[in-house]
């Protein structure tokens, strides 16, 4: 309904003028008569179109994400009066990206965040640079960045995967007698890289020596990767040689009985 009232038209203002996106302002009239009607539009010229429900002297306007103008439309007596335009300046809030990372257990995440000016990092991050930091959870864990430019923020999540350092074993089936085989034989993770005396070098989990001789004694190490994350195990082979000595109880008389002897062992030729 038309007011009856002559209009008047007051002084506008808004409150903040300058704000971030997603955020609302106020708009005044510090005094008029009339029925009012607030008004928004991209720019100073327009287009202007109502806001709905904006019908008194002070009006939260909705979330802005661009740069907005406002009015008032004042009417009565048949007569309608614009106001002065206020516009409000609305900076984006920046679009911060920030990388995740898998590591293995006890190492450290290099993290790096982008989009902003400035950077904050939730707890458990350490800050190493303007936009860098740097965490080393014991389990899976994601880590939050505030990033802000020109008082306007966004955030982002970055997730540390922590996989866990394998438990390696070696063992072999020493002391093995020279010319015999040699058995080793590894646990704990999901490939395997043997290395040992006499160049000796296997990928295989549990290999073997045929025919093994003194230089093939001494450490065999293995390193074990599991999902990308490498511990290493060693094991001893000693490699024996069998030695032993012959002997008799003469000299004899002609015709006596010759017996010869030698350490006790488990056959004899």
């Amino acid at each position: 309904m038309v007011s009856t009232i002559p209009p008047v038209v007051g002084v506008i203002s808004a409150t903040p003028t300058v704000l971030c996106a997603g955020n609302s302002a106020t708009v005044s009239m510090s005094s008029y008569t009339g029925a009012i009607q607030w008004q928004s539009g991209p720019s100073s010229a327009g287009p202007f179109s109502n806001i709905a429900g904006a019908t008194s002297s002070v009006v939260t306007t909705p979330t802005l994400s661009a740069n907005t103008c406002f009015k008032a439309v004042v009417t009565g007596c048949g007569t309608t009066l614009n106001s002065n335009t206020v516009c409000v300046t609305v900076n984006p809030n920046p679009t911060v990206t920030v990388n995740s990372a898998t590591i293995c257990a006890g190492s450290t995440a290099n993290l790096t965040a982008n989009g902003a000016t400035s950077y904050v990092w939730s707890a458990g991050a350490t800050s190493t640079g303007v936009n860098t930091a740097n965490a080393s959870p014991a389990t899976t864990t994601s880590y939050t960045v505030t990033g802000t430019t020109a008082g306007c923020t966004g955030t982002a999540v970055s997730t540390v995967s922590v996989n866990p350092m394998p438990v390696p074993t070696a063992t072999n089936n020493s002391p093995v007698c020279q010319g015999g085989v040699l058995n080793l034989g590894a646990g704990g993770g999901g490939t395997y890289q043997w290395s040992g005396p006499n160049s000796f070098n296997s990928t295989l989990q549990n290999p073997s020596i045929a025919s093994t001789t003194t230089l093939d004694a001494g450490v065999y190490t293995v390193t074990v990767n599991l999902n990308g994350c490498i511990s290493s195990a060693a094991t001893t082979v000693t490699v024996t040689v069998p030695t032993t000595s012959a002997s008799n109880t003469g000299p004899y008389c002609e015709g006596a009985t010759i017996q010869l002897n030698c350490p006790a062992a488990i056959s004899y030729t």
